[in-house]
């Protein structure tokens, strides 16, 4: 059983037992077994990520029996959500309202990042940012993009240092393989400004 098959059999298990919205799966390289480890999220019912139940791991636990080897022990474990926000500076053209041109900046943002759904241990890109605020009408240029770590309530309590996971090159920000990035909020997390 390969690790793409591990990860089908959970997306696959009947709804009924519970379902998972990301799941990333590897092969325990420290261990002397043939130990499978397994990394789960779940969305809530307005679609943000969140920790497995108990219940739906006791389930997929059962639902793997009927599907791994005899050699493989299966580990079930909860993967990490780090909330990010977006801070963005653009230059825009003279005479231009800028109140419209900035809600046109946070619905373009919304709508590109909308159409990449992060998987666990995929690195977010910056360059996302800066495409989506380039597509915009009057925006000249692109000033700065920030990326930042959102906390407190309502947010995942994951601290990740982003400065440390930042490629060399600033373009993005690189994913530890338990961990999914998430704007959890983008009406609130997605903030611009012009610059004057």
């Amino acid at each position: 059983v390969t690790k793409q098959d591990y990860e089908a059999i959970a997306y696959n298990m009947p709804n009924k037992f519970g379902t998972f919205a990301r799941c990333y799966v590897e092969r325990d390289e420290d261990s002397f077994k043939n130990n499978i480890n397994v990394y789960l999220l779940c969305e809530d019912h307005l679609g943000k990520l969140t920790m497995p139940s108990r219940t739906a791991k006791e389930n997929l636990k059962t639902w793997l029996k009927k599907y791994k080897t005899v050699m493989d022990t299966v580990d079930l474990l909860d993967g990490r959500v780090v909330n990010l926000g977006i801070d963005f500076l653009v230059k825009v053209s003279p005479g231009k309202e800028e109140a419209l041109v900035l809600q046109e900046c946070y619905r373009s943002i919304i709508n590109e990042l909308g159409q990449y759904k992060l998987q666990m241990g995929e690195t977010f890109y910056r360059s996302h940012v800066v495409k989506a605020l380039s597509k915009v009408n009057f925006v000249e240029s692109v000033m700065d993009v920030q990326i930042l770590q959102k906390f407190g309530r309502g947010y995942s309590d994951v601290f990740y240092n982003l400065d440390m996971k930042m490629l060399k090159d600033g373009t993005g920000i690189l994913a530890e393989k338990d961990v999914c990035f998430e704007i959890k909020y983008p009406n609130l997390d997605i903030r611009g400004a012009i610059d004057k």
